[in-house]
Protein backbone atom coordinates (compact mmCIF):
# COMPACT_ATOMS: atom_id res chain seq x y z
CA UNK A 1 0.00 0.00 0.00
CA UNK A 2 1.45 3.56 -1.10
CA UNK A 3 -0.34 6.86 -0.36
CA UNK A 4 -2.46 8.59 -2.68
CA UNK A 5 -2.03 12.09 -3.83
CA UNK A 6 -4.59 13.17 -1.81
CA UNK A 7 -3.38 11.95 1.83
CA UNK A 8 0.23 14.05 0.82
CA UNK A 9 -1.83 16.89 0.13
CA UNK A 10 -3.92 16.80 3.01
CA UNK A 11 -0.88 16.00 5.07
CA UNK A 12 0.89 18.99 4.16
CA UNK A 13 -1.81 21.25 4.08
CA UNK A 14 -2.80 20.18 7.82
CA UNK A 15 -6.15 19.12 7.23
CA UNK A 16 -5.98 15.13 7.80
CA UNK A 17 -8.07 13.74 11.06
CA UNK A 18 -5.45 12.92 13.68
CA UNK A 19 -5.56 8.67 13.55
CA UNK A 20 -5.00 9.13 9.77
CA UNK A 21 -2.07 11.30 9.62
CA UNK A 22 -0.13 8.96 12.49
CA UNK A 23 -0.74 6.33 9.91
CA UNK A 24 0.37 7.89 7.43
CA UNK A 25 3.33 9.04 9.38
CA UNK A 26 4.05 5.39 10.11
CA UNK A 27 3.62 4.23 6.43
CA UNK A 28 6.33 6.68 5.96
CA UNK A 29 8.87 6.01 8.33
CA UNK A 30 8.69 2.26 6.61
CA UNK A 31 8.37 3.38 2.72
CA UNK A 32 11.33 5.34 0.94
CA UNK A 33 9.79 5.76 -1.80
CA UNK A 34 6.38 7.43 -0.44
CA UNK A 35 9.20 9.51 1.68
CA UNK A 36 10.52 10.81 -1.20
CA UNK A 37 6.82 11.26 -3.24
CA UNK A 38 6.10 13.62 0.47
CA UNK A 39 9.39 15.16 0.47
CA UNK A 40 9.10 16.66 -3.41
CA UNK A 41 5.45 17.52 -2.98
CA UNK A 42 6.17 19.46 0.52
CA UNK A 43 9.45 21.16 -1.26
CA UNK A 44 7.33 21.99 -4.01
CA UNK A 45 4.41 23.48 -2.08
CA UNK A 46 7.03 25.56 -0.14
CA UNK A 47 8.57 27.17 -3.16
CA UNK A 48 4.75 27.63 -4.55
CA UNK A 49 3.54 29.40 -1.64
CA UNK A 50 6.65 30.52 0.92
CA UNK A 51 6.11 31.70 4.51
CA UNK A 52 6.51 35.20 4.82
CA UNK A 53 8.98 35.51 6.82
CA UNK A 54 8.78 36.89 10.45
CA UNK A 55 11.46 38.89 11.55
CA UNK A 56 11.29 39.75 15.41
CA UNK A 57 13.71 42.06 15.45
CA UNK A 58 12.14 44.38 13.50
CA UNK A 59 8.88 43.81 15.04
CA UNK A 60 10.79 44.97 18.10
CA UNK A 61 12.27 47.90 16.90
CA UNK A 62 9.09 48.97 15.74
CA UNK A 63 7.31 48.84 18.74
CA UNK A 64 10.25 50.30 20.78
CA UNK A 65 10.15 53.39 18.13
CA UNK A 66 6.71 53.75 18.98
CA UNK A 67 6.45 53.53 22.43
CA UNK A 68 9.93 56.06 22.46
CA UNK A 69 7.63 58.40 20.38
CA UNK A 70 4.64 58.13 22.99
CA UNK A 71 6.42 58.77 25.87
CA UNK A 72 9.28 61.10 24.82
CA UNK A 73 7.15 64.57 25.38
CA UNK A 74 6.99 63.47 29.43
CA UNK A 75 10.79 63.16 29.27
CA UNK A 76 10.95 66.59 27.96
CA UNK A 77 9.89 68.75 30.90
CA UNK A 78 7.54 71.49 31.13
CA UNK A 79 7.62 73.66 28.00
CA UNK A 80 9.45 77.27 29.20
CA UNK A 81 8.34 80.46 28.02
CA UNK A 82 10.77 83.09 27.26
CA UNK A 83 11.84 85.00 30.21
CA UNK A 84 9.99 88.21 29.07
CA UNK A 85 7.21 88.95 26.26
CA UNK A 86 8.02 91.53 23.45
CA UNK A 87 8.69 94.38 24.81
CA UNK A 88 8.29 98.05 23.28
CA UNK A 89 10.30 101.10 24.31
CA UNK A 90 8.65 103.63 26.42
CA UNK A 91 8.14 107.30 26.58
CA UNK A 92 10.50 106.93 29.93
CA UNK A 93 13.23 105.18 27.55
CA UNK A 94 13.34 101.79 29.01
CA UNK A 95 12.24 97.94 28.22
CA UNK A 96 8.83 97.59 29.33
CA UNK A 97 6.51 93.96 28.41
CA UNK A 98 3.21 94.94 26.85
CA UNK A 99 1.01 93.47 25.36
CA UNK A 100 -0.55 93.47 21.97
CA UNK A 101 -3.44 95.78 22.59
CA UNK A 102 -0.94 97.58 25.06
CA UNK A 103 1.18 97.82 22.20
CA UNK A 104 -1.56 99.15 19.68
CA UNK A 105 -3.03 101.81 22.51
CA UNK A 106 1.29 102.95 22.87
CA UNK A 107 1.42 103.26 18.57
CA UNK A 108 -2.26 105.23 18.68
CA UNK A 109 -0.93 107.40 21.59
CA UNK A 110 2.40 108.03 20.05
CA UNK A 111 0.56 109.12 16.58
CA UNK A 112 -1.79 111.43 18.57
CA UNK A 113 1.22 113.06 20.00
CA UNK A 114 3.11 113.48 16.92
CA UNK A 115 -0.26 114.85 15.17
CA UNK A 116 -0.79 117.33 17.92
CA UNK A 117 1.56 120.04 16.64
CA UNK A 118 -1.08 119.63 13.78
CA UNK A 119 -3.86 121.64 15.00
CA UNK A 120 -4.87 119.39 17.80
CA UNK A 121 -5.30 120.92 21.55
CA UNK A 122 -4.80 118.93 24.46
CA UNK A 123 -7.41 117.61 25.28
CA UNK A 124 -7.84 115.75 21.77
CA UNK A 125 -4.63 113.91 22.56
CA UNK A 126 -6.18 112.93 25.90
CA UNK A 127 -9.12 111.79 24.75
CA UNK A 128 -6.72 109.60 21.96
CA UNK A 129 -5.05 108.04 25.18
CA UNK A 130 -8.11 107.32 27.08
CA UNK A 131 -10.10 106.07 24.38
CA UNK A 132 -8.18 102.33 24.07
Amino acid sequence: MHLELENYQQMISGTCKPDDRLAWVQHLIDCPECTRHYRALRELQQRMHPKKQTHPLRWALGVAAVCTMAVWPYFQGPKTQSAEPETLLSAENDWQPLGILEKIEDQNYRQAIIEWGQGKTVLEVMKAKNKG
